[in-house]
């Protein structure tokens, strides 16, 4: 058995790419799954549409850590995120490696930046969270700063590696 199962095991996680073999993120985001607390949703390409559906999953408001690493994500998710009001219980966020991305033909490249952490850092339903990873996105000394000094947040843990930040 590996650790991952046995994480999904104990604490009633769905862990991806593995335990999805087969299944897709529609049959995920309509499961009954009131006891769901972990979510590893890393490199399934979600976008904006799979965090829109996310947002729409009856279980959404019971999760306390939540990975969207490696989604070709945006701003426009992390304000979806922000908006739906859902996340009051989350403590992890991984958003790791969702830095510059090809959009679809003719919309250019999309990432996390500034814009998207300061709507994540202003918003009081996530005011439990304690743990950000947001490796790889373009973020500047200002989405540091709104990271850094949010109002809602008491960050235990940051992790900003590979985000291009200069002295």
């Amino acid at each position: 058995m590996t650790r991952g199962s046995v994480v999904a095991r104990r604490f009633g996680s769905i862990q991806s790419p593995y335990s999805m073999v087969g299944a897709t993120t529609t049959q995920l985001f309509a499961a009954a799954a009131p006891h769901l607390r972990i979510l590893d949703l890393c490199g399934n390409n979600l976008r904006g549409a799979g965090v829109a559906r996310l947002c729409a999953a009856p279980w959404a408001g019971s999760l306390a850590y939540l990975d969207l690493s490696q989604n070709h994500l945006t701003d426009e998710a992390l304000r979806t995120l922000a908006r739906c009001g859902l996340f009051k219980k989350l403590h992890t966020l991984h958003l790791n490696g969702n830095g510059v991305h090809r959009q679809q033909a003719g919309q250019g490249d999309a990432s996390i930046t500034d814009g998207g952490l300061r709507a994540l850092a202003e918003c009081p339903d996530l005011a439990n969270l304690r743990v950000l990873s947001i490796s790889g996105a373009r973020i500047t000394a200002a989405g540091l700063e709104a990271v850094l000094y949010s109002p809602h947040w008491k960050l235990s843990g940051l992790s900003v590696a590979h985000c291009g930040l200069r002295r």
